[in-house]
């Protein structure tokens, strides 16, 4: 039944995005991108990769999007370097790895200083225990503490309109993963008590057909496959692990959900352009033009 029900609402948005495939006002480019920790040696060590990442920000023109393995180096230069190249981004970041949400590894937020404000800021665990910093991926593929983090996002260019931004970087191994949704929309229900329209991004570690998945499309929209493919660019997968070429076999793990009254998508692009002869990380960036009324 939910598989019906999926397959139903789907076509209904692509066809409601086929009717319009151009934006019929001002939208908003929202994006997700694993940074991928500052660990590598040679080309991909972040002493050059750093400037990559520069480009690749600037070429995608998020508005907004969601960054996970956001290691102390990336906090400390990413934004600088944005700055300086006239990229004026804020941003925000969580670590799950200590109480107070600092550290490395972390999830965040960058936004346009310019066109957006951040309030309601909350961050949370993917446990039984959302408010307390826990070793919660646990399995073969190692012990990981998993969190996300969300605020709620008021658009300066038009004064009253908000929508609720959700972040995470969902666990590595299949049995808290498999959890992970039901605590997804918790966390939604819980910060985001005004209904206002709301975007969850990030990398799930979750391919389409996984549980989580489809928990999260019973009460998401996943905007992959909510679109016809005249409106969609780029690899299908969004994980190429560095390597050239990408094999196609490569996963679709990084998603922009979204769900509520007077959001829908227009646009969806994965990036994997090269830099020098590089990606500028080991996951693609992901952009959604949506419109928010």
């Amino acid at each position: 039944m939910e598989k019906k029900a999926s397959i139903i609402l789907s076509c209904l948005c692509a066809a409601a995005a086929s009717l319009s495939c151009a934006p019929s006002g001002d939208t908003v480019r929202i994006g997700t991108y694993n940074l991928r920790v500052t660990v590598d040696k040679g080309d991909n060590a972040w002493s050059s990769r750093k400037y990559r990442l520069v480009e690749s920000v600037r070429d995608n023109g998020f508005d907004i999007f969601g960054v996970q393995e956001a290691s102390l180096d990336t906090q400390a230069e990413l934004p600088a370097l944005l700055d300086s190249a006239g990229m004026e981004y804020g941003c925000w970041f969580f670590s799950p790895y200590s109480q107070d949400g600092r550290g490395g590894k972390a999830q965040g937020i960058f936004y346009r200083r310019d066109r957006f404000r951040l309030s309601g800021k909350h961050f949370f665990w993917l446990s039984e225990t959302p408010d307390s910093s826990t070793v919660n991926d646990t399995g073969a593929n190692g012990r990981f503490r998993r969190g996300g983090c969300c605020a709620t996002v008021e658009d300066l260019r038009h004064p009253g309109r908000r929508f609720f931004f959700m972040v995470s970087h969902g666990p590595l191994n299949p049995a808290p993963n498999s959890r992970s949704a039901e605590i997804y929309n918790e966390m939604e229900r819980r910060y985001n008590t005004g209904g206002l329209p709301s975007v969850f991004v990030g990398d799930l570690n979750a391919p389409p057909s996984a549980r989580a998945s489809s928990v999260l499309r019973e009460t998401w929209t996943d905007s992959y496959m909510c679109l016809p493919d005249g409106s969609k660019s780029g690899p299908e997968g969004t994980f190429n692990g560095f390597r050239m070429p990408f094999p196609d076999s490569t996963r679709r793990i990084d998603y922009v959900y979204f769900k509520g009254p007077g959001i829908r998508p227009v646009e969806y692009v994965c990036n994997g352009s090269l830099y020098d002869g590089c990606y500028a990380s080991d996951h693609f960036p992901v952009y959604v033009e949506m419109e928010i009324k």
